[in-house]
């Protein structure tokens, strides 16, 4: 048997063995993490669409019934100060407040891949004027321009993620420069070049997909530095208008109950938390896979 078709059969046997393994040996931790990604976005899909009445269950108010702790019947996590349901304000703030840092990130990412790409396929001078911007975003702190420029116009949905999205492009923005100009020293990307093709046909077909990997990591991790910022602007006051079930904001109207009714801290802050970590594990998973390709690669 020659040496390739001997490498054949055993990468067939490995590929029929992992299909044989036992369920005790599966990856638990990323069979957890697609559960709850599934889950998420069940929920997701309920807030975003108002299956079942959640919003006008989640706006409903019976005063006397306010204040009532977790457990009470019909009410799972308890009501609030105007007697809504907790629950269904969370569930309806998640409609917010992911989005709005969904909306952020695509911002942010749309500007930093933009100009990253740009410097690795521009000139010395393209490459030098982005530098710069990089530097000069980054010495100012984004969150504190964030304020400002809700200050100035207007707080609302759209509003919050243009200002956490402008300001929180830099992190892109260096990882496709570091990792562009070392797809686009690659013997395919060359010979692309030496054939004529442009430059926009190199960016989309040959140096995206080499770096479509790391940029996931970034965009999972940048996603949840993202949310944290969008639920701190909101207790501030500066996310979606008054009443709006924001999970910062639900937090901030349960810091005024806090001495009465302190388990109105647990609904919002446990959705913050969970969604933050769920996206960390999912950019950790993304980052390990990476990792092993690289590996096998230049093995």
């Amino acid at each position: 048997m020659s040496p390739v078709s001997a490498a054949g059969a055993a990468g067939e046997a490995k590929v029929a063995q992992a299909a044989r393994r036992p369920i005790a040996e599966w990856p638990w931790r990323r069979i957890i993490i697609v559960v709850a990604g599934v889950l998420t976005a069940i929920l997701v899909l309920f807030s975003v669409f108002g299956w079942g009445g959640l919003d006008e269950l989640a706006s409903r108010r019976d005063l006397s019934r306010r204040l009532l702790p977790p457990g009470t019947e019909g009410h799972l996590l308890g009501t609030d100060g105007l007697g809504r349901d907790t629950l269904m304000r969370l569930l309806v703030g998640t409609r917010y407040t992911l989005i709005i840092a969904a909306l952020a990130t695509a911002i942010a990412g749309s500007i930093g891949i933009g100009l990253g790409l740009l410097a690795v396929v521009g000139p010395a001078w393209v490459r030098a004027l982005v530098g710069r911007l990089v530097d000069l975003t980054i010495a100012f702190p984004s969150l504190v321009l964030a304020i400002v420029m809700v200050g100035i116009l207007g707080r609302g949905n759209l509003t919050l993620a243009i200002a956490l999205g402008v300001f929180y492009w830099p992190s892109f923005t260096r990882v496709t420069l570091a990792q562009g100009r070392g797809v686009e020293v690659l013997q395919y990307v060359s010979a692309a070049r030496l054939f004529g093709v442009s430059r926009l046909r190199i960016i989309l077909f040959h140096i995206l997909p080499g770096i479509a990997p790391t940029l996931s990591v970034v965009t999972a991790f940048q996603f949840a530095s993202l949310l944290i910022s969008t639920a701190g602007l909101s207790f501030l006051g500066l996310g979606p208008g008054l009443g709006v079930p924001e999970w910062g904001s639900m937090l901030a109207e349960a810091r005024a109950e806090m001495t009465r009714a302190p388990w109105l801290l647990i609904g919002p802050g446990l959705a913050i938390a969970w969604t933050v970590v769920l996206a960390n594990l999912i950019g950790d998973e993304l980052a390990a896979g990476t990792r092993a390709n690289r590996r096998s690669a230049d093995s």
